[in-house]
């Protein structure tokens, strides 16, 4: 088929089989022949099996079309089982899943332990480092911060052991789906499991019956948190512990950020960085968003990414900005707010433009927050923003990250209205 085939032409093969350990070496296969692999469709059937009826929460009854191309230069991909490049790679997917990002230098460090423990050292030092970088290119890539990070679309897995990798993405289809047929669940989560692990239909099945719970035979829905937790279960799975969030050294300004960018995840946003704080180390773990989703001419669109913190939604719609004031001047925070509301007016209505700034600090802001061109006609930016303090952020901080949730009202609560006519 790859010789008959022209270049950029495609193979779409039918797979339906009970052995779901199939679809994986058919795809590992195509993949060693030289075929990219694209992504894999469900299929409904006109009519259930015999098997899907007599079982339906055990039995895959849909057809899963999985899709190759062949493109003009010719890549064979390696199987899995190279000891050598599966190491490299499990170790870079260990320590940057652990430090949200990892330099090569790191990956290296925690590499060679893991050389040494499978007699392979030896053979890793007789290779140039661009063999180790193209081993790393084919699964990770730098960001803007020269951190290696996992490709978009790339799964994770190849430390984690193959029962809990299908635990967690089971839990977390579940979690998303609600509830969901076993079809369902295996043509969801079938294509995330591809690294090296071939789950089968029992090992799908068995860790269905210990996360899930079928009220009407047909459906799976998670069991209980509490339960589950009883088990043993979500104890990979659980939030942070207080304890957890030891503040990284850095500046005041930029921890004040961070603590602010925890708590915007907790609330189930997704934080913007301004471009300027963006570049502290600190902050990358955070994954934070690099496009904001407004329609702002060039002048307006630089002030707004100069924002220090903007939660927002996934599409990168902002929802509340913050502007930490240490040492800089309150008009520059104004400045941006106000460019901020030529695009989203609705900020202004809720009064999600906050000021974060120390106590010390508190008849600077009394000041231009009475006084300035921006208060009063036609701004009146008085009536649109809030300001806080370091000592309320900290504590309100203190006390909301080891909850798994929080809302907007939890940190409104410790924001402040601009005085009235004081200086």
């Amino acid at each position: 088929m790859f010789y008959a085939l022209k270049n950029d032409a495609w193979l779409s093969l039918v797979f339906h089989h009970k052995k779901t350990s199939l679809w994986t070496a058919l795809r590992d296969m195509l993949r060693y022949i030289g075929f990219t692999y694209v992504n894999t469709v469900a299929q409904p059937l006109a009519q259930p099996t015999f098997h899907k009826l007599k079982h339906p929460l055990r039995v895959l009854g849909e057809s899963l079309i999985v899709n190759f191309q062949k493109s003009a230069a010719r890549k064979i991909v390696q199987p899995m089982s190279l000891p050598m490049a599966n190491i490299i790679k499990n170790v870079a997917e260990r320590v940057i899943y652990k430090g949200g990002g990892a330099t090569t230098e790191e990956i290296l460090r925690e590499v060679v332990p893991d050389l040494f423990d499978n007699d392979l050292f030896f053979d890793a030092a007789s290779k140039s480092i661009n063999d180790i970088l193209a081993i790393l290119e084919s699964d990770f890539e730098l960001d803007e911060n020269d951190l290696w990070q996992v490709k978009s679309g790339r799964q994770i897995g190849n430390f984690i052991p193959p029962r809990l990798r299908v635990q967690y993405y089971v839990i977390g289809y579940l979690r998303k789906a609600s509830k969901a047929t076993f079809d369902q669940i295996v043509t969801n989560i079938l294509p995330l499991l591809s690294n090296g692990h071939r789950p089968s239909r029992e090992d799908i099945t068995d860790v269905l019956k210990e996360v899930g719970i079928s009220h009407d035979g047909v459906h799976w829905e998670l069991k209980d948190p509490s339960t589950l937790a009883v088990q043993g279960v979500l104890s990979s799975f659980v939030a942070e512990k207080p304890e957890d969030y030891i503040i990284p050294a850095s500046t005041t300004h930029n921890q004040q950020i961070y603590r602010l960018a925890i708590l915007c995840q907790k609330a189930g946003l997704v934080p913007y960085i301004g471009k300027m704080e963006r570049n502290d180390p600190m902050l990358a773990p955070l994954k934070p968003l690099t496009q904001l989703n407004v329609k702002a001419d060039p002048i307006q669109l630089k002030r707004i990414e100069q924002i220090d913190i903007i939660w927002a939604t996934a599409d990168g719609t902002p929802v509340w900005a913050f502007e930490v004031e240490e040492h800089t001047s309150v008009l520059s925070a104004l400045e941006r707010f106000v460019s901020l509301l030529s695009v989203c007016p609705e900020m202004g209505k809720s009064r999600q433009l906050t000021i974060v700034a120390p106590k010390a600090r508190r008849r600077k802001i009394h000041q231009e927050l009475t006084s300035s061109s921006y208060i009063g006609h036609p701004q009146y930016l008085e009536n649109k923003i809030t300001y806080m303090f370091y000592d309320d952020l900290e504590a309100a901080f203190t006390r909301l990250s080891g909850q798994r949730n929080i809302h907007l009202e939890d940190l409104s609560h410790i924001c402040q209205l601009p005085p009235s006519g004081e200086s």
